[in-house]
């Protein structure tokens, strides 16, 4: 999904996904000849290019689907992508569940290998690691919500390696512009930037108060309520009546959970990543919005 969400500069987008959890009733196994279909017959053992061996009919005949804690053994596509060798069926009833991230090993995700050579156009490495803050939701310490200041390992790698391909497009018409008029536009930096990314479960936006970026959980009712008793002026006591006159209607946690419990409400793992392109980064030649 594309928003535009960012009108301060209208060169910045929003990319998101989104992911559910539902228990599966049973399971349906592919056809081999469709998978081999589906992908060309290149299938392979890793996404990893450099580390990966070609998986043909008589090997994917006789690789387990499963583990013996049955888990799936994954195969791939030559873009790296995983391949389902089964399917999953669900029933329209079974409620979702609510996804969050792991937060014990976050900074896995933003970890550069060592050997990862990075794209920047002045010759200078970009920093190692990529800061981001963790939000713990329920009391759950390790789990719940992150934001950071820039992108995940694995799509950084792809912005880098997109960038590399605009340059070396940028380059030859550069080189062209140079050898048919004597001059050229030189190199500018990078046509795409990650800006910042964040992952959260999709209740948080739908459970929110009206024009209030808090929840009701969240806003210290019952503590403000306690500490007001001692106010000592009008305006305080106004403020006071105004929290207990809530807390009699309901308390935070009995408002949130009735919230909740609407089951069209969507409990989605949002990731979001936020990217800034450089209109005038790329060749004149690229600006035509194809």
């Amino acid at each position: 999904m594309v928003s535009d969400y960012l009108y301060e500069n209208p060169n910045d987008v929003k990319l998101t996904s989104e992911g559910s959890v539902r228990e599966v009733e049973e399971w349906t196994v592919r056809d081999i000849d469709e998978i081999l279909e589906d992908n060309l017959g290149d299938l392979f053992d890793s996404p990893n290019p450099l580390r990966r061996n070609a998986i043909g009919r008589r090997e994917l005949e006789a690789l387990p689907l499963v583990t013996e804690d049955g888990t799936e053994i994954p195969i791939y596509c030559a873009t790296g992508y995983q391949v389902e060798r089964r399917l999953g069926v669900f029933n329209d009833d079974t409620f979702p569940h609510g996804v969050l991230m792991n937060l014990r090993n976050l900074d896995e995700l933003f970890k550069v290998e060592g050997d990862q050579q990075w794209m920047d156009v002045d010759g200078e490495e970009p920093p190692r690691n990529v800061p981001f803050d963790v939000y713990p939701q329920a009391g759950l310490v390790t789990a719940g919500h992150f934001q950071a200041a820039g992108l995940m390992t694995s799509f950084q790698r792809r912005v880098d390696g997109l960038n590399e391909r605009l340059w070396e497009h940028r380059d030859r018409q550069y080189e062209e512009d140079v050898d048919m008029e004597g001059e050229g536009h030189a190199r500018t930096g990078n046509v795409v930037t990650g800006v910042s990314s964040q992952g959260y479960n999709s209740v948080v936006h739908r459970m929110r108060g009206h024009g209030s970026q808090y929840h009701d959980a969240q806003k210290g009712y019952v503590t403000a309520t306690m500490v007001g008793a001692w106010g000592d002026d009008l305006s305080q006591g106004a403020k006071l009546q105004r929290m207990v006159d809530v807390l009699e209607h309901d308390l935070p946690y009995k408002t949130f959970e009735r919230k909740i419990a609407n089951p069209k409400i969507t409990r989605d793992l949002r990731l979001e990543n936020v990217y800034n392109i450089d209109i005038k980064a790329l060749a004149p030649y690229d600006r035509n919005g194809r």
